[in-house]
């Protein structure tokens, strides 16, 4: 596309877009059309289902919190992009481009949207419950892998804490019991690290 508008060359934020092209309104949109595109597309899935399910929050106290956490979503987008978006419009309107801050704040906040994100998800109650239970080791190994007799398997134990174990052929049938502690009653060809 940059070729098209005689707008290949060195800038910041957008590389391939040059800054002094007439072209600028292409270095706006090329990034934050879609941006927004995304952000109104959540709102307004949010919207939705605030709609669909916000009446019966009261007989269902899980719906209500699950609306609080997902309101959060739309404001981690906002605040992620929102300086981004004013480094580029204070570009685009200004001669000398952007001031240093606000260049400085937009690649700082920038990337922020997968921490923001993922903080969200970890505040999740469901998802504290379970990394809960994995912390405390009650949860049971689950196979990952498993192909004729050679298995890999990833779990925590009460007494021995978590494990990651590559096992061989097994004398004993299921699972309960396949962690570091326990090594001694599969084939010695099995690997284990207990952490």
């Amino acid at each position: 596309m940059p070729w098209f508008f005689d707008a290949f060359g060195p800038a910041h934020g957008i590389c391939w877009i040059k800054k002094d092209n007439t072209a600028q309104w292409l270095r706006f949109f090329v990034y934050f059309l879609w941006a927004w595109i995304a952000l109104f597309y959540i709102i307004g899935v949010y919207l939705f289902w605030m709609k669909a399910h916000f009446d019966n929050a009261g007989e269902q106290p899980r719906c209500l919190s699950d609306h609080r956490s997902i309101r959060w979503y739309a404001l981690a987008m906002l605040v992620s992009q929102v300086w981004l978006l004013s480094d580029r419009i204070a570009d685009f309107c200004t001669v000398g481009g952007s001031p240093y801050w606000l260049v400085c704040l937009a690649r700082a906040t920038g990337g922020s949207l997968g921490t923001f994100d993922g903080i969200i998800f970890g505040s999740n109650p469901d998802v504290q419950t379970e990394l809960r239970k994995f912390i405390q080791g009650t949860v049971n190994a689950s196979r990952l892998f498993s192909e004729d007799r050679t298995s890999i398997a990833l779990g925590a134990h009460e007494l021995d804490g978590g494990s990651i174990s590559l096992q061989g052929e097994s004398r004993r049938e299921g699972w309960e019991g396949l962690h570091g502690g326990n090594a001694n009653h599969h084939n010695p060809n099995g690997i284990g690290a207990a952490m």
